[in-house]
């Protein structure tokens, strides 16, 4: 087990010592060795892991304290800055050992070797200067690297366990989605992106039904991933759900191409607000007509189930308070409250008129983009995990992840079809 800047890591997680202790302690008999490494010494190695420890190695240190901290004696403070990889071990409480390491980030004036016999050495004349140039060889470290992965592949031996996953990746392809095997991916879902696990070391796709899942709050700007997340959104919705109805209120304009589209029943602009709520009044209607006794379509099959998309709706709320006799906010709410009794589902997104408004409270599902969020926005918003706010990085929150909420990254949408 390495550890690079572990004085970095006792200041930042300190809940890790104990365990490292344990590593220190047991772990030598078990095949378990330790490698601390740290520029400041002094006071980030506790006494009962020094106890544990038998070997320290001591290169250039500013100070004699911290070399006396290191091999317990002055010696590495009086490195030459001029000799890179220059060491002192001290083995065991014995009296430290000079040495001189191998550098990997420094080349030889004579790059070439050859290997000669004995005989032809001793007979070959003085040999050639062999002084370390400071020119730094970026290749030499791969190359060790690449030699050792190829004496692990032809000797098969095990790929190690790894206990701890890679991070999400900062931007997430269709093909680097697809290719991620251990993904469980449920038939019937709309597969939108990877959801990190990290206390249970385990990734996930992030996937939504429209039918079991219900509705969705897409929160944030349109450059932190919202409207991408919308476009990927539709895009498998027409996939996967072809028999599911579309009705869009297209406030932006992202979805101006579900206009031509078999499954929309209507797309309505954000210049037409009275028949947007007319739109609302309807499904409003059909949603009263789900839920009455007996309620089927001929001879009792089941309707079809109908998604709503309504993107901006700070445009559509001023729109609808500021119209004379328009209900499109209390039909919206109307669908939000009961539609998943009548498989009607509604996707939103916006900003702080969403968080506001009276509905938020019954969406079960909410995706927090935090990329370029205010600080106003965020001291709104839950509070987020230790996350990078790059686009179509998401915190989700509800039945597709957790009441916590869980960082994921939704792939990069494909383009719209014309």
């Amino acid at each position: 087990v390495a550890v690079d800047e572990f004085r970095m890591l006792a200041d930042a997680v300190p809940a890790a010592l104990p365990e490292l202790l344990r590593i220190a302690a047991v772990g030598r008999s078990l095949g378990l060795h330790l490698v601390l490494a740290t520029q400041r010494p002094q006071g980030s190695i506790t006494t009962d892991i020094r106890a544990n420890i038998a070997t320290s190695v001591a290169l250039r240190v500013q100070s004699a304290p911290d070399s006396r901290d290191v091999i317990n004696a002055d010696s590495a403070a009086d490195i030459p800055a001029d000799l890179p990889g220059r060491a002192y071990a001290g083995i065991s409480g014995r009296p430290a050992l000079l040495f001189q390491s191998l550098s990997t980030g420094m080349r030889s004036i004579n790059s070439h070797c050859t290997v000669l016999e004995l005989g032809e050495y001793l007979t070959a004349g003085p040999a050639p200067d062999t002084q370390a140039s400071t020119a730094a060889d970026t290749g030499t470290l791969s190359g060790i690297c690449s030699a050792i992965n190829e004496a692990a592949a032809a000797g098969n031996y095990p790929v190690p366990f790894r206990p701890v996953l890679q991070p999400l990746p900062t931007v997430l392809t269709a093909s680097l989605l697809a290719s991620a095997a251990h993904l469980h991916q449920e038939p019937g879902k709309l597969v939108l992106g990877i959801m990190d696990e990290p206390n249970l070391q385990r990734q996930r796709a992030l996937a939504w039904h429209p039918r079991r899942d219900s509705h969705i709050a897409v929160l944030g700007i349109s450059r932190a991933g919202t409207s991408d997340c919308l476009a990927l959104l539709t895009g498998r919705h027409l996939e996967v759900l072809p028999a599911r109805h579309l009705y869009v209120l297209d406030s932006d304009g992202s979805l101006s191409w579900l206009d031509s589209a078999d499954q929309t029943g209507a797309y309505v602009g954000a210049q037409d607000p009275k028949r947007a709520a007319r739109v609302l009044a309807y499904l409003a209607s059909e949603l009263l007509r789900r839920m009455a006794p007996a309620a089927g379509g001929p001879s009792g099959t089941v309707p079809p189930g109908i998604t709503v998309m309504v993107t901006g709706w700070s445009r559509w709320c001023t729109a609808f308070r500021s119209g004379r006799g328009l209900t499109g906010e209390e039909d919206l709410t109307d669908l939000i409250r009961d539609g998943e009794r009548a498989d009607i589902c509604v996707v939103i997104t916006g900003d702080r008129e969403v968080l506001s408004s009276r509905f938020f409270p019954l969406i079960p599902n909410r995706l927090y983009f935090p990329a370029d969020a205010s600080a106003e926005t965020l001291l709104l918003w839950p509070r987020l995990p230790p996350m990078d706010r790059v686009p179509g990085r998401a915190l989700v929150q509800g039945r597709i992840g957790t009441d916590e909420g869980l960082s994921a990254q939704l792939q990069v949408p494909e383009a719209a079809p014309k």
